[in-house]
């Protein structure tokens, strides 16, 4: 979806081009919210310019696997305590690995 930004940027004025990436990322993936991800409050050119980096969400089909449960997505980590994970939310998990932690 970047890619396509950032060649639009060429032809069109910034805010247009914001406008028709958010569009094409939810008309593309949908809500990502019933997932547990929740979609920025800005586009993804505003937070380029504000922190120097564009949102991720698909690296390799990662929403793919998102979606088929492959992969689940958890709320935030409160603490851990050895291989216990405690979430966010009050639930807790034992893991061996913590993988994709951002």
């Amino acid at each position: 979806m970047n890619y396509w930004g950032i060649e639009l940027e060429k032809y069109l004025p910034f805010s247009t081009v914001e406008s028709l990436v958010v569009l094409l990322s939810k008309l593309w993936y949908g809500g990502l919210e019933k997932y547990g991800i929740q979609r920025p409050n800005e586009g993804p050119f505003t937070l380029k310019k504000k922190y120097g980096k564009f949102p991720l969400i698909d690296s390799s089909g990662t929403y793919n696997k998102i979606k088929s449960g492959e992969i689940q997505v958890l709320p935030g980590i409160a603490r851990i305590h050895g291989d216990e994970v405690e979430f966010e939310n009050g639930n807790s998990h034992q893991f061996d690995t913590i993988v994709f932690a951002t």
